[in-house]
């Protein structure tokens, strides 16, 4: 009698607890990035927009000090871009040497209007060069201490000319010609900041010439843990599959989709996973592949 007494209590124990547990989401909430052409969605699929703005020119330009980075340089306000959500993007020129900049709340670019930003000083172009030559500009702007944990990847873009056919090409890594139908055409120094396998969009991205001199720079930094926030591989396969499965015009078929990137942003200060897919789709007349980014948030 008292072992029988003793198992119903432990099974009464395992349904309360069953009933107390809190249920597990199978899938992330996800929004579609702006709109995409051919109408491939549903009207009512839910959107977000970020990239919609407006430009505005100032009225009285004035020159005044700014904090571009650890700089604080004389410039004048020219014009301003105003998103959707309330951001501002604030747009300056430095007449005496011809640079925009261009500052927000976490990021700035530095762009030359005229000459190159800095001119590469060595007589061989190597990727060990380009790094020291790279660096030596960002530093005028960045503390190395803020990108030193940072991954480095270097992109060289060219152009392939052959007798018959003329095309372009990119490599992910720094590479020189190998025989005489390559032309260099730039170079992009990207270092990112990672969470776990994700990138993250704290970042500094300069572009070069063929020659290695700089032409612009790009530095971003959101004051976020982007630790705080895990994405698990299998649910984001899940909501990308329940979200086309939802929201794709009836009128297309999904043959198949491939993830291109996915990176983690910060936005109104939550920190979202932004997608970009190649859908390959088919309806009555033709099948072909288009591009969708989407927002997903944990």
């Amino acid at each position: 009698m008292k072992k029988t007494v003793l198992i119903f209590i432990i099974v009464i124990s395992i349904v309360i607890s069953s009933c107390n547990s809190q249920p597990i989401s199978s899938v992330y909430d996800v929004q579609l990035f702006g709109d995409i052409e051919k109408n491939i969605f549903n009207n009512d699929v839910e959107k977000y927009y970020s990239t919609q703005s407006s430009l505005y020119k100032v009225e009285e330009e004035i020159i005044q000090d700014v904090n571009i980075g650890k700089c604080k340089l004389p410039l004048k306000l020219t014009a301003q871009k105003r998103y959707y959500d309330g951001a501002v993007v604030d747009i300056y020129f430095d007449e005496d040497n011809g640079i925009e900049y261009s500052k927000s709340q976490k990021s700035f670019s530095v762009s030359s209007k005229g000459d190159v930003l800095k001119i590469y000083p060595y007589s061989k172009l190597g990727e060990k060069e380009l790094l020291e030559h790279v660096d030596s500009f960002v530093l005028k702007y960045v503390e190395k201490e803020e990108y030193s944990n940072y991954i480095y990847s270097c992109k060289t873009t060219l152009t392939v000319l052959t007798e018959t056919s003329a095309w372009k090409e990119s490599k992910d890594c720094f590479y020189l010609p190998t025989n005489s139908t390559e032309t260099i055409t730039g170079y992009t120094v990207e270092y990112r900041r990672y969470s776990g396998d994700f990138q993250t969009s704290d970042s500094l991205v300069i572009n070069c010439d063929k020659n290695g001199n700089v032409e612009s720079f790009y530095y971003n930094r959101c004051d976020v843990d982007w630790d705080s926030v895990a994405f698990q591989t299998e649910i984001i396969e899940q909501s990308i599959s329940s979200f086309l499965s939802k929201n794709l015009n009836s009128q297309y078929n999904l043959e198949s989709y491939t993830i291109d990137s996915q990176r983690l942003v910060c936005v109104d200060k939550e920190i979202k996973l932004s997608l970009v897919l190649s859908l390959t789709l088919k309806n009555s007349s033709d099948q072909f592949v288009t591009l969708c980014q989407l927002m997903m948030s944990a």
